[in-house]
């Protein structure tokens, strides 16, 4: 599949994420998993808006790291600065200031290092 055909898929609320073409589909996340992305979020949303530093997204959001190889993904969080405002357009076209996975024991997409490396 291609960003372009990805891009006109309709809007979901399951994860998913397109990684070199191929796409993938996950489970939605636990409860424990959801309720720790919230707390996670509340604080740091809290922070930012307190000190007008970007904005905090959260999951399920298209970051959409590299166009042409088809690779676009849903962190769990996601921050970006004022100074890099531009990149939050209809979805997220470059990589966050910050990034953030909340682990599980069993990873709905992906694994770790294959996630870190995309970044």
């Amino acid at each position: 599949m291609t960003t372009a055909e990805y891009l006109q898929t309709p809007e979901m609320v399951t994860p998913q994420e397109l990684i070199y073409g191929r796409l993938r589909v996950a489970d939605a996340p636990s409860v424990p998993h959801q309720r720790l992305v919230g707390w996670l979020f509340k604080a740091l949303d809290g922070h930012v808006r307190e000190h007008r530093l970007g904005e905090v997204l959260l999951a399920p959001v298209d970051v959409i790291l590299d166009a042409s190889r088809a690779l676009i993904v849903q962190p769990d969080l996601l921050f970006v600065s004022t100074a890099r405002a531009d990149i939050v357009r209809d979805r997220v076209w470059g990589a966050p200031d910050l990034a953030v996975e909340v682990l599980s024991p069993r990873p709905r997409i992906g694994d770790v290092d294959e996630r870190l490396a995309w970044f």
